[in-house]
């Protein structure tokens, strides 16, 4: 059974370079030992900006592309994959 471990902060940027903070839940497993973070759907692990920002570049959106503020090897990451 899991028991809630507090929060954690968990930064992300929109797609006007906004920086935002959202807690998230974190809890813990006494049988295993591990801690785990309860993350929406619109976040990846690991990745400063919204999933469907990602996957609009992915898909291959030049316009929208243009439009996002973050550095080209940012993009060309989230194209590699």
């Amino acid at each position: 059974m899991l028991a809630r471990d507090g929060t954690e902060s968990r930064s992300f940027r929109d797609k006007y370079g906004g920086d935002h903070m959202v807690p998230l839940q974190r809890y813990y497993c006494p049988s295993c030992r591990e801690r785990y973070i309860e993350r929406p759907d619109c976040f990846e692990k690991g990745k400063l900006y919204l999933k469907w920002m990602i996957d609009k570049v992915r898909s291959g959106d030049r316009k929208f592309e243009m439009f996002l503020q973050c550095d080209p090897s940012t993009i060309y990451r989230w194209k590699k994959v």
